[in-house]
């Protein structure tokens, strides 16, 4: 199993010619890139920053960085900072609710 791990970490190690922080981040920082530079040349940059671009208008005009929606950073560009307060507040409180119950 070890020696298994080892082979795809290598194999990916080969492809993305021995950049470590693409490895580590499954070539999330190429994605990551990407809709930073669209996200910081928003036409309206503190609506953007607030509210975020919104699903539908990412993936209109970013094709594939559109839905990505795998970590913080996605859902940052997607739901701007009020939106991404708003989810860690919502997670914040399911969390305390799972604890308060055990």
């Amino acid at each position: 199993m070890v020696s298994g791990t080892f082979d795809r970490i290598a194999y990916f190690y080969r492809i993305y010619d021995g950049n470590l922080v693409r490895l580590l981040s499954s070539s999330r920082s190429d994605f990551f890139q990407g809709g930073l530079e669209y996200f910081l040349n928003s036409p309206h940059p503190a609506f953007t920053l607030l509210f975020g671009q919104g699903f539908e208008y990412r993936l209109e005009h970013f094709g594939r960085l559109g839905l990505i929606e795998m970590d913080l950073f996605d859902a940052f560009f997607a739901l701007g900072f009020l939106g991404v307060l708003f989810l860690l507040i919502l997670l914040g409180y399911y969390a305390a609710m799972a604890l308060k119950k055990k």
